[in-house]
């Protein structure tokens, strides 16, 4: 069990664990006022719950394709105070269809696309492209986003160019980015988007996580204050 401040995540049976990736996209996304969130591939429902802690009159929609991080999700989210505003989906995204707008589409996509894939099959969808390309995700947001709704995605940097490929083919544009990196001397391991209908000025910033080792910066800890418990 990974207890935060306001909420618990039990992830015995999911195959990808709470990690920094879900956190950092689920305290770093700015939408204004959502009132309908959709959480792609929401594993152990870490970012539903994220959302609906921090947007008091959302209604969350979680869609999980894995059968136990599917189960897993729905335990997490009745334990939680906001189950009333979750409601979960075992499904593929590519097979969802909703009458529904989102104001916020927001993921953690599977994105691993070499030859090394995760030994065991959960991981392998979990964090495998062939369940769900960027492009496909990209392409079936846009169908389902309110006018002035926002896509936010943690990804890893060197998908930057074949995101910008695939926005440049669609009506989408990149509005804030931001590079992470470990620490002041790593490389830039992950990048955080937002994604809109509507072309604006770029907003770049970069995120350095740790100072020393265990010992983070200042911004990291401002960021993610609100949710870790030694924060």
């Amino acid at each position: 069990m990974f207890r935060f401040k306001h909420f618990s995540i039990r992830q015995e049976k999911s195959a990808m664990k709470v990690g920094t990736d879900g956190v950092l996209i689920g305290v770093w996304t700015k939408p204004v006022n959502p009132k309908t969130i959709l959480d792609i591939g929401s594993g152990t429902g870490l970012i539903s719950i994220m959302m609906a802690q921090r947007f008091e009159k959302a209604k969350i929609y979680s869609i999980e394709i894995n059968t136990d991080a599917a189960l897993e999700s729905v335990f997490n989210f009745k334990q939680s105070k906001w189950n009333d505003r979750i409601k979960s989906f075992h499904q593929s995204f590519l097979d969802f269809q909703s009458n529904i707008k989102y104001d916020l589409i927001i993921s953690n996509p599977p994105f691993f696309s070499g030859k090394t894939k995760p030994n065991s099959d959960k991981r392998k969808l979990a964090r495998h492209n062939d369940s769900l390309s960027l492009e496909n995700l990209i392409v079936n947001s846009e169908k389902i986003l309110s006018q002035k709704g926002v896509i936010a995605l943690v990804l890893p940097f060197d998908q930057l160019d074949l995101l910008k490929n695939i926005l440049a083919k669609a009506t989408l544009y990149i509005n804030r980015i931001c590079m992470v990196k470990g620490n002041s001397k790593s490389q830039i391991k992950r990048i955080l988007v937002e994604i809109s209908r509507e072309s604006k000025n770029v907003k770049e910033e970069t995120l350095i996580i740790e100072k020393e080792r265990h010992q983070y910066t200042d911004k990291y800890i401002e960021m993610c204050k609100d949710f870790y418990l030694n924060f």
